[in-house]
């Protein structure tokens, strides 16, 4: 993280800066986190009670990877993101939206990725 002093300002309904208004103290010292991201693979876990009669090699879940933030040191811990676990008896149509098991403190950088776990497509060989 990082302190820095910052001065007060006072701003109008409009964002604009109010001129002639004594604020104080004018000026505070102010702690920014500084979070670190790291792009790290996403391992699937399966619930082992609906998994008897499915390969899990034959899915993939796209996409493969994730980028995340937080803290350094606990990022730096961090080699790959776990999914929930996936019950297969849900999985219709081949194709199954699953979530991530994020750790404390951590956070994706992109929040809005939809993460899905597909069947491959089988090759007649």
């Amino acid at each position: 993280s990082s302190t820095l002093d910052v001065e007060v300002l006072a701003y109008d309904d409009e964002g604009k800066v109010v001129q002639g208004v004594k604020i104080d103290p004018s000026n505070i010292k102010v702690n920014i986190p500084i979070l670190k991201s790291k792009t790290v693979p996403i391992k699937v876990v399966y619930n082992e009670k609906t998994i008897e009669n499915i390969v899990p090699n034959d899915f993939s879940i796209e996409p493969s990877s994730v980028t995340i933030r937080g803290n350094s040191d606990v990022i730096e811990s961090i080699d790959f993101i776990e999914t929930k676990p996936i019950n297969f008896n849900n999985i219709k149509s081949g194709v199954y939206e699953v979530k991530l098991n994020l750790p404390d403190r951590v956070t994706l950088v992109d929040e809005n990725t939809i993460f899905k776990l597909k069947e491959k497509e089988r090759t007649n060989e």
